[in-house]
C-alpha cells in the first residue's frame, strides 16, 4: 500500500513528459486560452471589488492573487517559479537574499519601478537556472503597461494591508508575494497556493510549472498565434528554444513527421513543374538547326528519335570502314613474319 502522503507529493511533481492528452483526461490541463480568460476575469473582478469595498484584506488579498497569476502566465512568457517566488520588492533596502549570491553589489531578483509617469516598471534577473552557462547575464525586461499597473496598484495599500494584518510591529516581507501568513512563499506553498486559486476561479487543480508546457504547446502548435518569437520567448523563460522540444514539447516529433509529409506535397508539384519547363525547353531547342548531324538533340518527338537514328547508322559505317582496314595491316604483319623467314634461311 502506497503512503497517502507520497502520492500526494508524487502529483506535485511537474509531469513534463506527459502530453497534453493525457494530461487533459486526468484532470491536470487547460489550454492557453482557457488559461488566460481565467487570470484576466479574476484580475477583472479584483480591480472591480477593490473600487466598490475600498482596501480590505480581502479585497487587496484578490489584486495579490491577480498579480501573481498575471505574472506566472498571460503577460509574459512564463518565467521560472524560483525567479517568482524570489521577486524582490522595489521598496526592499537590504542586500540580495539569494543564498547562494556571490556578485558583488547584487541586489537579487528584483522589480524596480523606473518612472512613475508615464508608468515604467522592469524585472532583473541575476539568479536563474542558466546564470552559470549564459556567463552570470542576467534576464532583463520591462513590464507591459497593463501588468505595470496592476503592479503598481497591489504595491501600494493592498500590499500595505496585507502587511498589516500578517505581520508584527516592524517586521517586513521583502519579497512581492506573500503567502496567507505574510512570509514569502516555499516552493512547495507556492504549488499549493496556486493549484486552490485556479480551482476556485473554475480551473483545474494544474501545477504551475506547468504554465510552461501549456505555453510552448501553443507557441509550438500549427496554430500558433500571433505572439513573440520563439528565440526572444525562450530567453525570458531561461532557457534555449531547443530546450523547449526536448522538455515542453511533446507534440514535437509526431508534428514534424506530419508537416513533412503534408510539405512534400508541394515539392512533388514543384518537381513536376520543374521537368515541365526542362521538357519545354528541350522542345523549343530541337526547332532550331543542327550545325552537323553528329550534334542530337534528346527530345521525345519521333522526328528527333529518326534524326538520331540516321546519325547512328553514319555512325556504324564509319566503324565498318576502320574494321575493313584492320586486315591490310595484318597483311603487312605477316609479309613480315616472311621476311624474318627468309633472314633464318640464308
Amino acid at each position: 500500500m502506497v503512503p497517502l502522503w507520497l502520492l500526494q507529493l508524487a502529483d506535485q511533481i511537474p509531469r513534463r513528459h506527459k502530453d497534453p492528452a493525457s494530461l487533459l483526461a486526468a484532470g491536470k490541463w487547460m489550454s492557453a486560452p482557457e488559461l488566460v480568460h481565467i487570470i484576466d476575469t479574476a484580475w477583472k473582478h479584483a480591480e472591480l471589488d477593490l473600487q466598490q469595498q475600498g482596501v480590505t484584506v480581502q479585497t487587496s488579498r484578490q489584486l495579490h492573487d491577480a498579480a501573481l497569476a498575471s505574472v506566472t502566465f498571460s503577460h509574459l512568457p512564463p518565467i521560472r517559479l524560483s525567479c517568482i517566488r524570489g521577486l524582490v520588492a522595489p521598496s526592499y533596502q537590504g542586500p540580495c537574499l539569494h543564498p547562494d549570491c556571490k556578485l558583488p553589489g547584487c541586489e537579487g531578483n528584483r522589480l524596480y519601478i523606473i518612472t512613475t509617469s508615464p508608468l515604467l516598471m522592469r524585472i532583473q534577473l541575476p539568479h536563474h537556472k542558466n546564470a552559470c552557462k549564459w556567463g552570470q547575464a542576467s534576464i532583463e525586461f520591462d513590464l507591459p503597461a497593463q501588468l505595470a499597473e496592476l503592479l503598481y496598484t497591489y504595491l501600494g495599500e493592498a500590499r500595505r494591508a496585507l502587511l498589516a494584518y500578517h505581520l508584527l510591529i516592524g517586521q517586513s516581507c521583502p519579497y512581492v508575494f506573500m503567502d496567507m501568513h505574510g512570509r514569502g512563499f516555499a516552493d512547495a506553498a507556492l504549488t499549493l497556493y496556486w493549484q486552490k486559486w485556479l480551482v476556485l476561479q473554475g480551473g483545474v487543480s494544474m501545477n504551475p510549472s506547468m504554465c510552461r508546457q501549456v505555453f510552448v504547446d501553443e507557441r509550438a502548435s500549427n496554430s500558433a498565434a500571433a505572439g513573440p518569437s520563439n528565440q526572444g520567448a525562450a530567453m525570458v523563460m531561461g532557457h534555449s528554444e531547443q530546450q523547449w522540444h526536448r522538455w515542453y514539447d511533446m507534440q514535437f516529433h509526431p508534428r514534424l513527421a506530419q508537416n513533412a509529409v503534408n510539405s512534400m506535397q508541394l515539392w512533388r508539384t514543384a518537381m513536376l513543374q520543374i521537368r515541365s519547363d526542362a521538357l519545354a525547353a528541350a522542345a523549343q531547342l530541337s526547332l532550331s538547326p543542327a550545325p552537323h548531324c553528329r550534334h542530337v538533340i534528346v527530345s521525345d518527338s519521333e522526328s528527333d528519335c529518326e534524326e538520331f537514328q540516321s546519325c547512328k547508322s553514319d555512325s556504324m559505317e564509319d566503324s565498318e570502314t576502320e574494321q575493313d582496314v584492320q586486315p591490310d595491316d595484318d597483311i603487312e604483319l605477316d609479309l613480315q613474319c616472311d621476311d624474318d623467314i627468309e633472314l633464318d634461311l640464308q
